[in-house]
């Protein structure tokens, strides 16, 4: 009896199922976490809750998965596609990048606002440089409200100052 063919489950799901798990578990449970279907770009808007309130501070991510990265002492790099760069750089709000390493069981995080600088948008691709040290399980959350709340009620200012009349 030939041995019949089945369906494969590539590498990379396993990945993506992976670095969803990890990051559902290094966010604060009371946070919402929102996967995006059919995303360019965007894989998880987050919604901070403080006290048990859902007070308007957001921000999205685009979650990257591999099983091992070129690294050094310093960071851990990952490539990106320019277009999707310009997109993330569009959206109105802040946008955390986050890697997560398979083999190391561990998540790495950046904001896109930090690699602004660095974009060439002549090239097709950008390595991304994420400082070691960004730990989504070491990283300190309330600095994160703090970050996003700063960022929200300047946007909230502006749109108040506008004189728009529609």
């Amino acid at each position: 009896m030939d041995k019949m063919t089945l369906p494969i489950r590539p590498r990379a799901h396993v990945l993506e199922r992976e670095s969803i798990n990890n990051l559902h578990e290094n966010i604060p449970n009371e946070w919402v976490i929102q996967q995006i279907p059919n995303d360019y770009g965007v894989d998880n808007f987050v919604e901070i809750v403080q006290n048990q309130e859902v007070n308007g501070n957001v921000f999205s991510i685009q979650l990257k998965a591999t099983d091992n990265v070129f690294e050094n002492q310093d960071y851990v790099s990952v490539r990106m596609r320019t277009p999707t760069i310009r997109y993330l750089m569009n959206r109105v709000e802040l946008v955390m990048i986050i890697l997560f390493v398979s083999n190391e069981n561990q998540s790495y995080w950046i904001w896109l606002r930090d690699i602004a600088e660095h974009v060439n948008y002549d090239n097709a691709t950008l390595t991304v440089r994420i400082p070691k040290q960004n730990r989504l399980n070491t990283i300190n959350w309330n600095r994160i409200m703090e970050f996003t709340e700063l960022i929200r009620n300047a946007k909230v200012e502006a749109a108040r100052d506008m004189n728009f009349n529609y």
